[in-house]
C-alpha cells in the first residue's frame, strides 16, 4: 500500500527492467538490479584423492533453499525455491568429449531468475547437494550460504540489490564490469567402485 511500499524486484539473467505496482492508485515502481547466478562445479574422485571417469549412472542434484525467519509460532527453516540443476554422466561424457583425460570439474550454471523480494532487508540463500543414496558414493555435504541485501536508498519503494555477499569464505563471489554477481560452489564427491554398501 501506499504507507508502505514494497515494491517487488525479481532477479532477471538478462538485466531487463520491471514494473510493479504497488500503490492502489497505481503508481508503478521501474526497478534495474544486477543478474544473480550460481556456477555449480563438480568434482569426483576415488578413495585416494584422483579424479575418475564419472560412471554411467551418475547423477548429481543441487537445489537452492532460501532462508524464512521465524514468525510467530512459525519457527525459522530453510525453504525449497523450486531452482535446482543437475549435472548427470551426459554432461560428463560432452564436457570429456574425444579425449582420453579425466575431466576434472564439470560445471553448470543456475541462475536465479524470478526469485523475488517485496522489502528492503537482508535474504539468506542456500545451494545444497541431495544426497540420492547411490552405491559406493559419499557426497560433500557442504553448505554454500551467500546473503542478498536488498535497500531502498532513497525510501522511496525503489528496491535495488545492493550488495551480495558469502557466508563461506571457500565460497567463491566475483562481480563483473557489468554489476552482475557470479557465486562459485564447488562439490568433491568421493566414489568407490565395486563398494558392497554405501560409504
Amino acid at each position: 500500500n501506499a504507507a508502505d511500499p514494497a515494491g517487488t524486484i525479481d532477479v532477471d539473467g538478462e538485466n531487463v527492467v520491471l514494473t510493479n505496482q504497488y500503490d492502489p492508485d497505481g503508481i508503478t515502481i521501474n526497478t534495474t538490479y544486477p543478474a544473480i547466478s550460481i556456477d555449480v562445479h563438480k568434482d569426483l574422485r576415488n578413495a585416494a584423492g584422483a579424479n575418475i571417469d564419472w560412471p554411467a549412472t551418475a547423477s548429481f542434484t543441487f537445489n537452492l533453499l532460501r532462508y524464512v525467519p521465524a514468525t510467530g509460532t512459525e519457527a525459522a527453516k530453510w525453504e525449497a525455491t523450486g531452482k535446482s540443476v543437475t549435472l548427470d554422466y551426459d554432461d560428463y561424457a560432452a564436457a570429456k568429449g574425444s579425449s582420453a583425460e579425466v575431466v576434472e570439474v564439470v560445471s553448470d550454471e543456475l541462475s536465479l531468475d524470478g526469485i523475488s523480494f517485496d522489502k528492503a532487508g537482508d535474504y539468506l540463500f542456500r545451494l545444497s547437494e541431495v544426497d540420492a543414496h547411490a552405491l559406493g558414493m559419499t557426497y560433500d555435504t557442504t553448505d554454500h550460504d551467500f546473503r542478498v541485501i536488498v535497500t531502498d536508498g532513497n525510501l522511496d519503494g525503489v528496491l535495488e540489490i545492493s550488495k551480495v555477499e558469502v557466508i563461506d569464505p571457500e565460497t567463491n563471489l566475483e562481480q563483473d564490469q557489468t554489476g552482475n554477481w557470479e557465486i562459485g560452489a564447488t562439490y568433491i564427491n568421493v566414489y568407490q567402485v565395486g563398494t558392497a554398501s554405501l560409504s
